[in-house]
Protein backbone atom coordinates (compact mmCIF):
# COMPACT_ATOMS: atom_id res chain seq x y z
CA UNK A 1 0.00 0.00 0.00
CA UNK A 2 2.85 2.07 0.62
CA UNK A 3 4.75 1.92 -2.43
CA UNK A 4 1.43 3.19 -4.27
CA UNK A 5 0.63 6.22 -2.11
CA UNK A 6 4.82 6.80 -2.44
CA UNK A 7 4.25 6.50 -6.26
CA UNK A 8 1.78 9.16 -6.09
CA UNK A 9 3.15 11.50 -4.23
CA UNK A 10 6.37 11.69 -6.60
CA UNK A 11 4.19 11.64 -9.65
CA UNK A 12 2.25 14.75 -7.95
CA UNK A 13 5.88 16.52 -7.56
CA UNK A 14 7.19 16.14 -10.96
CA UNK A 15 3.87 17.87 -11.90
CA UNK A 16 4.14 20.31 -10.04
CA UNK A 17 7.32 21.44 -10.68
CA UNK A 18 6.73 21.77 -14.01
CA UNK A 19 3.76 23.74 -13.56
CA UNK A 20 5.91 25.79 -11.63
CA UNK A 21 8.91 25.72 -14.61
CA UNK A 22 6.13 26.68 -16.67
CA UNK A 23 4.31 29.05 -14.37
CA UNK A 24 8.01 31.32 -14.56
CA UNK A 25 8.53 30.66 -17.63
CA UNK A 26 4.85 32.64 -18.57
CA UNK A 27 5.52 35.39 -15.65
CA UNK A 28 3.12 34.08 -13.52
CA UNK A 29 3.32 36.29 -11.36
CA UNK A 30 1.13 39.36 -12.16
CA UNK A 31 2.52 42.71 -13.40
CA UNK A 32 5.04 44.76 -10.93
CA UNK A 33 3.21 47.82 -8.91
CA UNK A 34 5.40 50.26 -7.61
CA UNK A 35 5.13 51.82 -4.44
CA UNK A 36 5.02 50.13 -0.36
CA UNK A 37 3.66 47.14 0.37
CA UNK A 38 3.02 44.08 -1.89
CA UNK A 39 4.68 44.31 -5.17
CA UNK A 40 4.66 41.33 -7.70
CA UNK A 41 7.10 40.94 -10.13
CA UNK A 42 6.54 39.45 -13.70
CA UNK A 43 4.15 39.41 -16.01
CA UNK A 44 2.76 41.96 -18.07
CA UNK A 45 -0.13 44.55 -17.74
CA UNK A 46 -1.79 42.84 -20.92
CA UNK A 47 -2.67 40.29 -18.58
CA UNK A 48 -5.85 41.61 -17.82
CA UNK A 49 -7.75 39.58 -20.45
CA UNK A 50 -7.43 36.72 -18.56
CA UNK A 51 -8.23 38.05 -15.14
CA UNK A 52 -12.30 38.48 -14.89
CA UNK A 53 -13.17 41.43 -12.85
CA UNK A 54 -10.76 43.90 -12.55
CA UNK A 55 -9.61 44.59 -9.37
CA UNK A 56 -11.76 41.39 -7.95
CA UNK A 57 -8.10 39.00 -8.08
CA UNK A 58 -4.47 39.35 -6.23
CA UNK A 59 -4.03 42.94 -7.86
CA UNK A 60 -7.35 44.82 -6.01
CA UNK A 61 -6.72 42.52 -2.97
CA UNK A 62 -3.01 44.12 -3.06
CA UNK A 63 -4.67 47.78 -3.51
CA UNK A 64 -6.99 46.93 -0.60
CA UNK A 65 -4.12 45.84 1.86
CA UNK A 66 -2.20 48.94 1.59
CA UNK A 67 -5.24 51.22 1.42
CA UNK A 68 -5.91 49.30 4.82
CA UNK A 69 -2.46 49.65 5.89
CA UNK A 70 -2.80 53.49 5.13
CA UNK A 71 -5.79 53.86 7.71
CA UNK A 72 -8.25 54.14 5.13
CA UNK A 73 -10.85 52.17 4.22
CA UNK A 74 -9.53 49.27 1.13
CA UNK A 75 -13.17 50.00 -1.26
CA UNK A 76 -12.00 54.00 -1.12
CA UNK A 77 -10.33 54.05 -4.16
CA UNK A 78 -12.84 52.23 -6.30
CA UNK A 79 -10.22 49.41 -7.72
CA UNK A 80 -10.81 46.74 -4.92
CA UNK A 81 -13.70 44.37 -5.48
CA UNK A 82 -12.03 41.28 -3.63
CA UNK A 83 -13.92 40.30 -1.13
CA UNK A 84 -13.15 41.15 2.79
CA UNK A 85 -11.65 38.01 3.55
CA UNK A 86 -9.27 38.12 0.68
CA UNK A 87 -8.10 41.67 1.78
CA UNK A 88 -8.12 40.86 5.14
CA UNK A 89 -5.57 37.76 3.97
CA UNK A 90 -3.43 39.21 2.21
CA UNK A 91 -2.78 42.85 4.52
CA UNK A 92 -0.28 41.22 6.65
CA UNK A 93 2.02 40.53 3.61
CA UNK A 94 1.83 44.10 2.16
CA UNK A 95 5.10 45.27 4.34
CA UNK A 96 7.12 42.07 3.16
CA UNK A 97 8.24 44.12 0.22
CA UNK A 98 8.87 42.57 -3.33
CA UNK A 99 7.99 39.36 -4.01
CA UNK A 100 10.30 37.74 -6.48
CA UNK A 101 8.17 35.58 -9.72
CA UNK A 102 9.52 32.22 -8.83
CA UNK A 103 8.09 32.15 -5.28
CA UNK A 104 4.61 33.38 -6.28
CA UNK A 105 5.11 30.83 -9.68
CA UNK A 106 5.89 27.80 -6.79
CA UNK A 107 2.95 29.06 -4.87
CA UNK A 108 0.60 29.01 -7.46
CA UNK A 109 1.60 25.94 -8.62
CA UNK A 110 1.07 24.85 -4.87
CA UNK A 111 -2.73 25.52 -5.24
CA UNK A 112 -3.04 23.59 -8.35
CA UNK A 113 -1.24 21.29 -6.81
CA UNK A 114 -4.06 20.87 -4.12
CA UNK A 115 -6.32 21.05 -7.45
CA UNK A 116 -4.92 18.13 -9.04
CA UNK A 117 -4.69 15.61 -5.65
CA UNK A 118 -8.69 16.54 -5.44
CA UNK A 119 -9.20 15.74 -9.42
CA UNK A 120 -7.11 12.20 -8.94
CA UNK A 121 -8.93 11.69 -6.12
CA UNK A 122 -12.44 12.32 -7.75
CA UNK A 123 -11.09 10.00 -11.02
CA UNK A 124 -10.39 7.06 -8.41
CA UNK A 125 -13.78 7.72 -6.98
CA UNK A 126 -15.32 7.31 -10.36
CA UNK A 127 -13.68 4.39 -10.62
CA UNK A 128 -10.52 5.38 -12.83
CA UNK A 129 -7.60 3.60 -12.11
CA UNK A 130 -3.51 3.78 -13.48
CA UNK A 131 -2.68 6.13 -15.99
CA UNK A 132 -6.27 7.03 -16.82
CA UNK A 133 -6.83 9.02 -13.09
CA UNK A 134 -4.15 11.23 -13.96
CA UNK A 135 -5.36 12.51 -16.90
CA UNK A 136 -7.41 15.10 -15.71
CA UNK A 137 -4.59 16.48 -12.80
CA UNK A 138 -2.19 16.28 -15.22
CA UNK A 139 -4.22 18.54 -17.59
CA UNK A 140 -5.30 21.09 -15.26
CA UNK A 141 -1.40 21.45 -13.65
CA UNK A 142 -0.04 21.68 -17.33
CA UNK A 143 -2.75 24.05 -18.52
CA UNK A 144 -1.44 27.21 -19.79
CA UNK A 145 -4.85 28.30 -18.97
CA UNK A 146 -3.73 28.11 -15.36
CA UNK A 147 -1.25 29.45 -15.64
CA UNK A 148 -2.17 32.66 -17.64
CA UNK A 149 -4.90 32.91 -14.76
CA UNK A 150 -2.22 32.79 -12.10
CA UNK A 151 -0.41 35.35 -14.29
CA UNK A 152 -3.15 37.46 -14.52
CA UNK A 153 -3.58 37.59 -10.75
CA UNK A 154 -7.11 35.82 -10.82
CA UNK A 155 -8.48 33.67 -8.22
CA UNK A 156 -10.08 31.35 -10.14
CA UNK A 157 -7.21 29.34 -9.14
CA UNK A 158 -8.38 29.52 -5.50
CA UNK A 159 -12.02 29.30 -7.05
CA UNK A 160 -11.10 25.82 -9.13
CA UNK A 161 -9.32 24.17 -6.22
CA UNK A 162 -12.21 24.63 -3.79
CA UNK A 163 -14.77 23.69 -6.56
CA UNK A 164 -12.18 20.20 -7.04
CA UNK A 165 -12.31 19.42 -3.80
CA UNK A 166 -16.00 19.62 -3.32
CA UNK A 167 -16.46 17.64 -6.28
CA UNK A 168 -13.77 15.02 -4.72
CA UNK A 169 -16.00 14.73 -1.35
CA UNK A 170 -19.46 14.81 -3.51
CA UNK A 171 -18.53 11.40 -5.45
CA UNK A 172 -16.73 10.28 -1.92
CA UNK A 173 -20.63 10.36 -0.17
CA UNK A 174 -19.56 13.16 2.16
CA UNK A 175 -22.11 16.45 2.32
CA UNK A 176 -20.18 18.55 5.10
CA UNK A 177 -16.97 17.68 3.02
CA UNK A 178 -18.68 18.81 0.17
CA UNK A 179 -20.08 21.76 1.75
CA UNK A 180 -17.57 24.10 3.26
CA UNK A 181 -15.59 24.20 0.06
CA UNK A 182 -18.35 25.19 -1.99
CA UNK A 183 -19.37 27.66 0.20
CA UNK A 184 -15.70 28.92 0.08
CA UNK A 185 -15.80 29.11 -4.16
CA UNK A 186 -19.20 30.59 -3.64
CA UNK A 187 -17.49 32.96 -1.63
CA UNK A 188 -14.87 33.62 -3.96
CA UNK A 189 -16.87 34.14 -7.05
CA UNK A 190 -20.38 33.91 -7.07
CA UNK A 191 -21.07 32.13 -9.85
CA UNK A 192 -19.98 28.61 -8.33
CA UNK A 193 -23.28 28.68 -6.90
CA UNK A 194 -24.84 27.06 -10.41
CA UNK A 195 -22.78 24.27 -9.76
CA UNK A 196 -24.31 23.80 -5.95
CA UNK A 197 -27.33 21.84 -8.18
CA UNK A 198 -25.03 19.47 -9.84
CA UNK A 199 -22.98 18.53 -6.50
CA UNK A 200 -26.48 18.02 -4.88
CA UNK A 201 -27.46 15.80 -7.50
CA UNK A 202 -24.11 13.97 -7.34
CA UNK A 203 -25.28 13.73 -3.24
CA UNK A 204 -28.37 12.23 -3.94
CA UNK A 205 -28.00 9.33 -6.56
CA UNK A 206 -24.26 9.01 -6.95
CA UNK A 207 -22.26 9.23 -10.43
CA UNK A 208 -23.95 6.29 -11.87
CA UNK A 209 -20.26 5.38 -13.04
CA UNK A 210 -19.31 2.33 -14.07
CA UNK A 211 -16.76 1.23 -10.99
CA UNK A 212 -17.72 4.32 -9.10
CA UNK A 213 -17.81 3.69 -5.30
CA UNK A 214 -20.55 6.10 -4.40
CA UNK A 215 -24.34 5.01 -4.71
CA UNK A 216 -25.78 8.29 -3.74
CA UNK A 217 -28.22 9.29 -0.74
CA UNK A 218 -31.43 11.27 -0.57
CA UNK A 219 -30.95 12.75 2.54
CA UNK A 220 -27.07 14.20 1.55
CA UNK A 221 -28.56 16.71 -0.49
CA UNK A 222 -30.60 17.93 2.13
CA UNK A 223 -27.61 17.87 4.60
CA UNK A 224 -25.50 19.66 2.06
CA UNK A 225 -27.82 22.46 1.29
CA UNK A 226 -28.14 23.24 4.88
CA UNK A 227 -24.29 23.20 5.66
CA UNK A 228 -23.71 25.10 2.39
CA UNK A 229 -26.03 27.92 3.81
CA UNK A 230 -24.40 27.69 7.39
CA UNK A 231 -20.90 28.41 6.00
CA UNK A 232 -21.86 31.00 3.42
CA UNK A 233 -23.91 32.33 6.07
CA UNK A 234 -20.36 32.67 8.44
CA UNK A 235 -18.45 33.62 5.61
CA UNK A 236 -20.64 36.80 4.93
CA UNK A 237 -20.93 37.47 8.66
CA UNK A 238 -16.90 37.28 9.27
CA UNK A 239 -17.24 39.75 5.68
CA UNK A 240 -19.31 42.13 7.13
CA UNK A 241 -18.18 42.55 10.54
CA UNK A 242 -14.73 43.27 8.96
CA UNK A 243 -16.38 45.73 6.84
CA UNK A 244 -17.89 47.47 9.64
CA UNK A 245 -14.39 47.69 11.87
CA UNK A 246 -12.61 49.42 8.69
CA UNK A 247 -15.30 51.82 7.93
CA UNK A 248 -15.89 52.52 11.53
CA UNK A 249 -11.51 53.07 11.66
CA UNK A 250 -12.16 55.42 8.78
CA UNK A 251 -14.33 57.75 10.37
CA UNK A 252 -17.42 56.88 9.07
CA UNK A 253 -18.85 54.14 10.55
CA UNK A 254 -22.31 52.86 9.23
CA UNK A 255 -23.56 52.55 13.12
CA UNK A 256 -22.39 52.16 16.76
CA UNK A 257 -21.79 49.17 18.97
CA UNK A 258 -21.26 45.49 17.54
CA UNK A 259 -20.39 44.88 13.71
CA UNK A 260 -24.03 45.10 12.08
CA UNK A 261 -24.56 42.27 9.39
CA UNK A 262 -26.66 45.00 7.22
CA UNK A 263 -24.59 47.75 7.20
CA UNK A 264 -21.81 45.79 6.86
CA UNK A 265 -22.74 43.51 4.04
CA UNK A 266 -24.69 46.36 1.99
CA UNK A 267 -21.53 48.46 2.10
CA UNK A 268 -19.21 45.69 0.83
CA UNK A 269 -21.51 43.58 -1.51
CA UNK A 270 -22.27 46.92 -3.22
CA UNK A 271 -18.54 46.96 -3.97
CA UNK A 272 -17.37 43.66 -4.83
CA UNK A 273 -20.79 41.53 -5.98
CA UNK A 274 -23.09 44.09 -6.61
CA UNK A 275 -20.40 45.25 -9.73
CA UNK A 276 -20.25 41.67 -11.27
CA UNK A 277 -23.95 42.79 -11.94
CA UNK A 278 -24.15 46.70 -12.59
CA UNK A 279 -21.54 46.06 -15.49
CA UNK A 280 -19.59 49.59 -14.88
CA UNK A 281 -16.65 48.38 -16.04
CA UNK A 282 -16.66 47.58 -19.80
CA UNK A 283 -12.94 46.50 -19.73
CA UNK A 284 -12.03 44.08 -22.83
CA UNK A 285 -12.29 40.27 -21.65
CA UNK A 286 -12.95 37.32 -23.47
CA UNK A 287 -16.82 37.12 -22.80
CA UNK A 288 -19.81 38.92 -24.83
CA UNK A 289 -20.66 41.37 -22.18
CA UNK A 290 -18.03 44.46 -22.32
CA UNK A 291 -18.73 45.11 -26.09
CA UNK A 292 -22.03 44.77 -26.23
CA UNK A 293 -22.83 47.28 -24.08
CA UNK A 294 -20.26 49.62 -24.91
CA UNK A 295 -22.73 49.79 -27.91
CA UNK A 296 -26.39 49.61 -26.44
CA UNK A 297 -28.46 52.77 -25.75
CA UNK A 298 -28.79 53.80 -22.21
CA UNK A 299 -32.55 53.54 -22.17
CA UNK A 300 -32.18 50.05 -22.95
CA UNK A 301 -29.23 49.22 -20.61
CA UNK A 302 -31.20 47.60 -17.37
CA UNK A 303 -33.17 45.25 -19.22
CA UNK A 304 -30.37 43.47 -21.34
CA UNK A 305 -28.50 43.66 -18.24
CA UNK A 306 -31.36 41.66 -16.34
CA UNK A 307 -31.59 39.33 -19.37
CA UNK A 308 -28.08 38.25 -20.13
CA UNK A 309 -27.77 38.03 -16.03
CA UNK A 310 -30.54 35.42 -15.98
CA UNK A 311 -28.96 33.28 -18.81
CA UNK A 312 -27.09 30.92 -17.11
CA UNK A 313 -30.11 30.34 -14.59
CA UNK A 314 -32.52 29.65 -17.39
CA UNK A 315 -30.21 27.20 -18.75
CA UNK A 316 -30.10 25.02 -15.48
CA UNK A 317 -33.83 23.63 -15.82
CA UNK A 318 -33.44 22.31 -19.63
CA UNK A 319 -29.65 20.96 -18.55
CA UNK A 320 -31.16 19.01 -15.35
CA UNK A 321 -33.84 17.76 -17.30
CA UNK A 322 -31.70 16.51 -19.65
CA UNK A 323 -28.96 14.95 -18.05
CA UNK A 324 -30.58 14.57 -14.89
CA UNK A 325 -29.46 10.53 -14.72
CA UNK A 326 -25.62 11.66 -15.62
CA UNK A 327 -24.74 14.52 -13.15
CA UNK A 328 -21.42 14.46 -14.11
CA UNK A 329 -22.15 15.31 -17.22
CA UNK A 330 -24.82 17.88 -15.88
CA UNK A 331 -21.67 19.64 -13.95
CA UNK A 332 -19.27 19.80 -17.03
CA UNK A 333 -22.22 21.41 -18.78
CA UNK A 334 -23.26 23.88 -15.66
CA UNK A 335 -19.59 25.03 -15.95
CA UNK A 336 -19.16 25.31 -19.28
CA UNK A 337 -22.51 27.16 -19.43
CA UNK A 338 -21.55 29.66 -16.34
CA UNK A 339 -18.09 30.25 -18.06
CA UNK A 340 -20.10 31.28 -21.43
CA UNK A 341 -21.84 33.53 -19.90
CA UNK A 342 -20.10 35.33 -16.85
CA UNK A 343 -19.85 38.97 -17.18
CA UNK A 344 -16.01 39.19 -16.85
CA UNK A 345 -14.64 35.86 -17.74
CA UNK A 346 -11.29 34.45 -16.95
CA UNK A 347 -8.71 32.04 -18.36
CA UNK A 348 -9.46 30.21 -15.27
CA UNK A 349 -12.70 29.40 -16.27
CA UNK A 350 -11.93 27.84 -19.06
CA UNK A 351 -9.25 25.50 -16.89
CA UNK A 352 -12.06 25.13 -14.85
CA UNK A 353 -14.57 22.99 -17.76
CA UNK A 354 -11.56 21.48 -19.30
CA UNK A 355 -10.21 19.65 -16.23
CA UNK A 356 -13.54 18.24 -15.51
CA UNK A 357 -14.28 16.89 -19.09
CA UNK A 358 -11.52 13.42 -18.79
CA UNK A 359 -13.41 13.07 -15.57
CA UNK A 360 -16.87 12.94 -17.21
CA UNK A 361 -17.26 9.18 -18.62
CA UNK A 362 -19.94 10.15 -21.39
CA UNK A 363 -17.13 11.97 -23.44
CA UNK A 364 -15.47 8.15 -24.60
CA UNK A 365 -18.28 8.64 -26.53
CA UNK A 366 -17.28 11.68 -28.26
CA UNK A 367 -15.61 11.17 -31.23
CA UNK A 368 -12.06 12.22 -31.44
CA UNK A 369 -12.17 14.63 -34.27
CA UNK A 370 -14.57 16.98 -32.41
CA UNK A 371 -12.31 16.90 -29.38
CA UNK A 372 -9.66 17.77 -31.40
CA UNK A 373 -11.82 20.16 -33.08
CA UNK A 374 -13.03 21.88 -29.62
CA UNK A 375 -9.48 21.82 -28.20
CA UNK A 376 -7.79 23.37 -31.57
CA UNK A 377 -10.65 26.49 -31.35
CA UNK A 378 -9.78 26.81 -27.57
CA UNK A 379 -6.02 27.00 -28.55
CA UNK A 380 -6.91 29.26 -31.59
CA UNK A 381 -8.50 31.81 -28.60
CA UNK A 382 -5.90 31.86 -26.48
CA UNK A 383 -2.87 31.92 -28.90
CA UNK A 384 -4.83 35.39 -30.64
CA UNK A 385 -6.36 36.34 -27.93
CA UNK A 386 -3.20 38.01 -26.04
CA UNK A 387 -1.63 39.10 -29.18
CA UNK A 388 -4.85 40.93 -30.34
CA UNK A 389 -5.54 42.48 -26.65
CA UNK A 390 -1.77 43.92 -26.65
CA UNK A 391 -1.91 45.39 -30.14
CA UNK A 392 -5.12 47.54 -29.37
CA UNK A 393 -4.67 48.00 -25.63
CA UNK A 394 -1.08 48.58 -25.61
CA UNK A 395 0.53 48.60 -29.08
CA UNK A 396 -2.61 50.81 -30.55
CA UNK A 397 -2.33 49.26 -33.86
CA UNK A 398 -5.57 47.51 -33.83
CA UNK A 399 -9.51 48.31 -33.33
CA UNK A 400 -11.60 46.25 -30.61
CA UNK A 401 -13.09 44.05 -33.56
CA UNK A 402 -9.79 42.16 -33.58
CA UNK A 403 -10.34 41.37 -30.30
CA UNK A 404 -13.93 41.03 -29.98
CA UNK A 405 -13.83 38.41 -32.93
CA UNK A 406 -11.75 36.42 -30.90
CA UNK A 407 -14.03 36.43 -28.12
CA UNK A 408 -16.80 35.44 -30.68
CA UNK A 409 -14.58 32.48 -31.30
CA UNK A 410 -14.83 31.39 -27.89
CA UNK A 411 -18.13 31.79 -27.44
CA UNK A 412 -18.04 29.48 -30.35
CA UNK A 413 -15.63 26.66 -29.07
CA UNK A 414 -17.71 26.88 -25.75
CA UNK A 415 -21.11 26.29 -27.23
CA UNK A 416 -19.09 23.45 -29.12
CA UNK A 417 -18.16 21.84 -25.94
CA UNK A 418 -21.58 22.55 -24.74
CA UNK A 419 -23.26 21.16 -27.33
CA UNK A 420 -20.80 17.88 -27.32
CA UNK A 421 -21.66 16.98 -23.81
CA UNK A 422 -25.47 16.87 -24.42
CA UNK A 423 -24.49 14.56 -27.66
CA UNK A 424 -22.50 12.21 -25.54
CA UNK A 425 -25.53 12.25 -23.32
CA UNK A 426 -27.82 11.45 -25.79
CA UNK A 427 -25.64 8.24 -27.43
CA UNK A 428 -25.10 7.18 -23.96
CA UNK A 429 -28.36 6.73 -23.43
CA UNK A 430 -29.44 5.65 -26.83
CA UNK A 431 -26.55 3.00 -26.37
CA UNK A 432 -27.96 1.79 -22.38
CA UNK A 433 -30.36 -0.01 -24.16
CA UNK A 434 -28.43 -2.34 -26.62
CA UNK A 435 -26.12 -2.95 -23.58
CA UNK A 436 -29.03 -4.99 -21.71
CA UNK A 437 -29.61 -6.72 -24.69
CA UNK A 438 -26.65 -8.40 -25.29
Amino acid sequence: MAAPVAAEVAAAGLLAGARAALGAVLGVAGPSAGGGGLRLQGGLEGSAWAAGLPGAGLRGAREGARLLRWGLEPYASGRCRAPPLVVAALAPFVEAGPVPAPALALLSAAVDALSALALLRAGRALGLRGGRAWVAPAAHLLSPLSAAAAWAGATSALENCCLFWALSAALAGSPAGAALPAALAAYLGVHPLLLVLPLGLLLRCGPRAPGAAHAGCRGAAAKFAALLAVWLGALLWLSSALSHGWLAAAGSPPGAGLPSLTDGLRHWTACSYIAWYRLDDLSPNLGLFWYFFSEVMGPFRRYFLALMHLQPFLLLPPLALALRERPMLFLFGVSVSQSLLRPYPGAGDAAQFMALAPLVPEFALVPAVTRFAVASVFAYVYALGPLFHTLWVEAGVANANFFYSISLVSAAGHVAALAAALAAGGAAGGAAPKAKQS
